[in-house]
């Protein structure tokens, strides 16, 4: 859950005081007896948290260290990332604070769960009334500060309470001088609590409080709507199933991942790519992978995933070992803890597992995994051991980034990684003057992006780089913003950038140099820099020749810029259809299994003649090519006759995997019942069928092809001949397909 910033919210008793960054606290006065009261909001950063805490007298710990040990670990938890930067927050700590600072107790999984919790805990732990008239008593106050909240929220002004209201925090707090809020997330979770109620009562009123919603958008009240589902699933399914979120694809995903129930996974829209960040949306996405759906969860072609924890690891194994759905490439961003070396034992125990289970599943070799690591000054590890985590999955892509250290850590880790296989190695922001020399050891060839950014380099570092980069590297990508050079160094450093044929981005800004100068430089003295973002690097490679194939591999293998991304090539075959098809087979086969693992071909077929092709042996090779990459199209275009289309469709049946096939211009009238069920696999996403001559006579053998419940994600069939009566009956069918739109 992003927010623009994390304001606090001070509520106070008494006279207005200044606020932290000098402004005067606004005032209210409750409509009952009492003191006046104010509310003010401040922007306080993680570096105020000791002040803070000092200077608060609350009760509860003053444990500064304590304190400090506590806004580390909730550091690297998404939920409570927000919570750490309020110096108020062991106000509302306090009654977990014994269970909560032990390391081996996890967190929960949800910032709903975590605020239910202490809720419960005051109630628990509360003197006088007994638990159930302090429970009523809670869930009253929580009703009437919710409201008053859910309202501001509306209007979009601040927050502010009447006396009977700030009651609650006394309750809290546990009647101390001073009554403090927490940040804005917790007058969030009010305002959700007070929605949820409206469900005891009446539906309707909350359908029309769903209205109001809508009117401010969903994208501003996205936080109170998550944690509306975190507190009710019966509020979930009515959020999900509202108009508002028919357009809202991301925050569906948030806010059913909240609720991290299998129930729910059927709101999910079926994407190709998902990305989770922190635990609570890593044991949601569990949830969803693990549901009975029918069919099955869609194939994820890249699943993304956020990790600044021990805990959301093990969540990400349990993922990759127990899910229903298939994995073909994995993207995890690790940010390392201050159990560093607890991350990087587990994460090296789930990746070998992974490569185990899912690739038996699948492709023998053809998980291709994209591994960063992010390191700064909060993180604790051996370097040995991530050296050691990535010498065991060297076929594996390998990203490191190290920023706000010291030189002398940063220096261990680059000796600890000596002679690994890095595909990229970024520093920022820390001191390495005079120290360039040392990152001679990581050049290798596999290193294709260097990053030095705010690192104090000057003029005697670039000589350094110069000589640790050898001429003709198939280096891509080359960061030295930041640091001072003089224009000669700079000079020297294009020269030799000359040598790297497959050089795309080099930035030298913020050098304290005319930098329009400098980019005038580099157009002219770099010229690959253009012609290889223009067609020589990006994926899609499209080809059309027998040279083109020959180059194949040597391009691929330097065409990696961004390890994310599938490596597509479009080939279209002409009239040397057979020649073409075998040596694509042949050159294809010649590359590493993790080239293959990451290619997605689109093979077009276009104006072939009887007298230069032969139909199965083409048929054969297409099928024989379709089983060598990860993802195969086909594409077949006009000019063909009938019973080449359907002969080269239904050679493609026999145990072979389409992704995508598209038939342009090619009339299939009476033809598509002579077209092998086999043809459309469980895994195909989508059916083009455009300008094919269909009419309703072909309606029927459609919908036989088609069988009810598939997972195609589309089905594309303009300019042919269908009645609308047709149209209905297609229609009708289709509404089994889960995927489609």
């Amino acid at each position: 859950m992003e927010k623009e910033s994390t304001p606090e919210l001070d509520v106070t008793s008494g006279i207005s005081e200044a606020t932290t960054d000098g402004r005067a606290a606004s005032t209210s006065t409750g409509d009952g007896a009492g003191p006046s009261s104010s509310l003010s909001t401040n922007g306080s950063q993680p570096a105020q948290l000791s002040e803070g805490a000092q200077a608060s007298g609350k009760s509860g710990p003053h444990d500064l260290p304590l304190c400090l040990q506590l806004q580390a670990r909730l550091k690297f938890s998404k939920s409570f990332e927000e919570l750490s930067w309020d110096p108020y927050f062991e106000s509302i700590i306090s009654p977990l604070w014994p269970d909560r600072l032990v390391p081996s107790r996890s967190l929960p999984d949800t910032l709903t769960a975590f605020y239910l919790e202490v809720v419960e805990a005051v109630v628990k732990h509360g003197s006088g009334a007994s638990y159930t008239d302090r429970q009523e008593l809670m869930s009253t106050k929580l009703k009437k500060v919710g409201q008053i909240a859910f309202q501001r929220l509306l209007d979009g002004g601040e927050l502010s309470y009447g006396t009977e209201e700030f009651s609650l925090w006394e309750t809290l707090l546990g009647g101390t001088e001073d009554i403090v809020s927490p940040d804005e997330s917790f007058q969030e979770y009010c305002a959700a609590y007070y929605l949820t109620s409206l469900l005891e009562d009446e539906e309707q009123s909350f359908r029309d409080h769903l209205e109001k919603i809508e009117s401010v958008g969903v994208q501003k009240m996205i936080s109170l709507l998550q944690f509306s589902c975190g507190l009710s699933e019966r509020a979930a399914n009515l959020i999900l199933s509202h108009e508002m979120m028919h357009s809202e694809d991301k925050a569906a995903q948030i806010l059913t991942m909240e609720r991290s129930s299998t129930k729910l996974a059927f709101k999910l829209k079926h994407e190709g790519n998902l990305e989770c960040e922190g635990l609570e949306e890593l044991t949601a996405l569990g949830s969803y992978l693990e549901s009975n759906m029918k069919p099955p969860p869609t194939t994820l072609n890249v699943l993304r995933i956020k990790c600044k924890s021990l805990q959301d690891i093990k969540a990400l194994a349990g993922i990759l070992e127990n899910s229903k759905g298939d994995f073909f490439k994995i993207n995890i961003m690790c940010f390392l803890s201050d159990q560093g070396n607890e991350m990087l034992q587990l994460l090296e125990e789930t990746l070998t597992t992974a490569e185990r289970v899912l690739v038996s599943k699948r492709f023998t070799d053809r998980l291709c995994t994209c591994v960063t690591i992010c390191i700064d000054d909060q993180s604790h590890y051996d370097a040995r051991a991530l050296s050691v985590c990535i010498t065991g999955l060297s076929n594996h892509i390998w990203n490191i980034k190290v920023g706000g250290t010291s030189q002398a850590d940063c220096c261990t880790l680059i000796d600890a990684l000596q002679g690994c296989s890095l595909y990229s190695f970024s520093v920022c922001g820390v001191d390495m003057l005079s120290r360039v020399a040392a990152l001679g050891s990581l050049v290798t060839l596999s290193l294709k992006q260097l990053t030095l950014s705010s690192c104090r380099l000057q003029d005697d570092d670039i000589d350094s780089l110069i000589n640790i980069l050898p001429a003709g590297h198939a280096f891509i990508y080359l960061d030295l913003s930041d640091n001072e050079f003089s224009l000669d160094a700079v000079k020297a450093l294009i020269a030799h950038c000359r040598s790297f044929p497959y050089l795309c981005h080099v930035s030298l800004t913020g050098t304290g140099l005319n930098e329009d100068h400098i980019k005038q430089m580099l157009q002219q003295d770099l010229p690959q820099l253009e012609r290889n973002n223009e067609i020589g690097l990006y994926s899609p490679f499209r080809y059309s020749s027998c040279d083109d194939i020959r180059g194949l591999k040597q391009r691929l293998q330097v065409s990696v810029v961004n390890p994310s991304h599938w490596l597509r090539i479009e080939y279209t075959l002409w009239d040397k259809g057979n020649e073409e098809a075998e040596l694509l087979e042949k050159e294809i086969g010649k590359l590493d299994r993790w080239l293959q693992s990451r290619l997605e071909l689109i093979l077009i077929v276009g104006k072939l003649y009887h007298s230069t092709f032969d139909v199965e042996r083409l048929a054969g090779s297409i099928g024989r090519i379709s089983k060598q990459v990860e993802r195969f199209v086909l594409n077949l275009l006009r000019h063909q006759e009938e019973i080449d289309a359907t002969r080269i469709l239904n050679a493609l049946s026999g145990g072979y995997s389409l992704k995508r096939l598209e038939v342009l211009g090619v009339s299939l009238q009476g033809r598509v019942a002579d077209i092998h069920p086999q043809v459309i696999t469980p895994s195909m996403e989508g059916l083009s069928l455009r300008h094919c001559q269909l009419n309703d006579n072909d309606i029927e053998s459609l919908i036989s092809l088609l069988p009810a419940g598939h997972g195609l994600t589309e089905l594309d069939i303009p300019f042919n001949n269908f009645s609308k009566e047709a149209m209905e009956t297609l229609s009708t069918h289709l509404q089994s397909f889960p995927n489609l739109d």
